[in-house]
């Protein structure tokens, strides 16, 4: 247990000594992209009364035209301390967010700061001796060779070398090569140039790569600008055809239902006037059939049937006379003398204006029935319901008793 305990003090305490070897290793490069940023900030007019964004922005565009150098050794460095991919969220988070107050630091030290356009780099004589510039040569074949595969840009050439060179310095164990190493790291990118004479057509047909590449760029992002604008000029004129198509098909539907509607209404009107021609003729049946009864109700008219139920009850009486089968018995027929008697009397006394010799001949004439049996009962059972229903009093039994 107390191993364990020795052991991951031991680990602490190197990991923390290995961290702070990279942050003295890693702030020369910090600074040396804050105060390039910051000259350029000042060279622009930007003051310490600005907004951190506009320090910031500022900063952005410095590191992406002069500072272009400094900002892509400050990702390589921290790439190749801390682990590579870890560069640029460390510029894009807590670089850039205590940026603005180390310009301001530098905007306000006592004498500001000088800027300087085109200054001469002068190479360390530590970096010119001949085992340092045979590498510088061999890299920069190195480099020719990978541009020449890979075409890639000035920056990346320029971040390339510096990682093979510092690679090799860092292998190196001859007596001066901490120093010379140290004396490597200090030096700017601009310098690199100045200091390693071979890397000067790597780096002009790296630019050219660049150049073309940012064209490349430009023309994909152009190309890719009118392919966007073309899709939404496609996309609109898809919805305004879908527009075009809703508004016809809606007026095709209104224009369907407007005849659906006009089709119902001629189909409610004939409908209504059937309806109503079907009434009509009910009510004129019905008014017929009225008039019909009314006409029938009449006293002349009851008398007419009256007359001729008597007449074909006579005529079957004297059809069998004498025969042992008869149709009508001899009382049958003076009950029905009788009923017709009072029926005579009772629809004159109804209708005075009733001719009742023209009723009976109109009534006999009628008569065009061969007597039977059936027939002759059924009549005489007709003039006994009439004289029950028009002279009820007369047909009432009398007490004889």
């Amino acid at each position: 247990m107390r191993l364990l305990v020795v052991l991951v003090v031991w680990a602490s305490a190197g990991s923390a000594a290995a961290q702070d070897q990279n942050r003295r290793m890693f702030a020369p490069t910090v600074r040396a992209a804050t105060e390039c940023a910051t000259r350029v900030l000042v060279s622009q007019g930007t003051t310490t009364a600005a907004t951190d964004e506009a320090i910031r922005e500022g900063a952005r565009r410095a590191f992406g035209s002069q500072c272009r150098a400094e900002g892509l050794l400050l990702v390589s460095e921290h790439d190749r301390l801390y682990g590579a991919g870890t560069g640029r969220s460390f510029v894009d988070g807590p670089y850039f967010a205590d940026f603005p107050r180390a310009a301001r630091v530098r905007m306000n030290a006592p004498g500001g700061l000088t800027v300087t356009v085109n200054k001469p780099v002068r190479c360390p004589d530590m970096l010119q001796i001949h085992e340092v510039q045979d590498a510088g040569r061999d890299f920069s074949g190195v480099e020719q060779d990978d541009l020449l595969r890979n075409p890639k840009t000035d920056v990346d050439v320029l971040a390339s070398f510096t990682r093979r060179m510092d690679a090799r310095l860092s292998q190196a164990r001859h007596v001066m090569a901490r120093p010379v190493l140290e004396e490597f790291r200090r030096l700017p990118p601009m310098a690199m140039e100045a200091c390693f004479p071979a890397l000067r057509p790597v780096l002009a047909s790296a630019r050219l790569v660049a150049a073309q590449l940012e064209a490349q760029r430009i023309e994909m992002e152009r190309q890719r600008a009118d392919a966007e604008r073309a899709r939404i000029e496609a996309e609109q004129r898809r919805i305004e055809e879908q527009r075009i198509a809703d508004l016809r098909r809606a007026d095709e539907l209104r224009l369907a239902e407007l005849r659906r509607a006009e089709m119902q209404r001629a189909e409610e009107d004939r409908r209504r006037a059937a309806e109503e021609e079907a009434a009509r003729k009910r009510a004129e049946a019905q008014r017929a059939e009225e008039e019909r009864q009314r006409e029938l109700r009449r006293p002349v008219n009851v008398l007419k049937r009256s007359y001729a139920h008597y007449a074909f009850v006579k005529q079957c009486f004297e059809f069998r006379s004498g025969y042992v089968s008869i149709f009508v018995s001899e009382n049958e027929f003076g009950r029905a003398r009788i009923a017709i008697k009072a029926i005579e009397t009772k629809l004159k006394s109804l209708d005075g204006s009733i001719n009742t010799d023209f009723a009976w001949a109109e009534a006999a004439s009628s008569i065009g029935i061969v007597p039977e049996r059936d027939t002759c009962q059924m009549a005489l059972q007709l003039l006994m319901a009439a004289f029950q229903e028009i002279a009820p009093d007369a047909a009432t039994p009398k007490k004889d008793f």
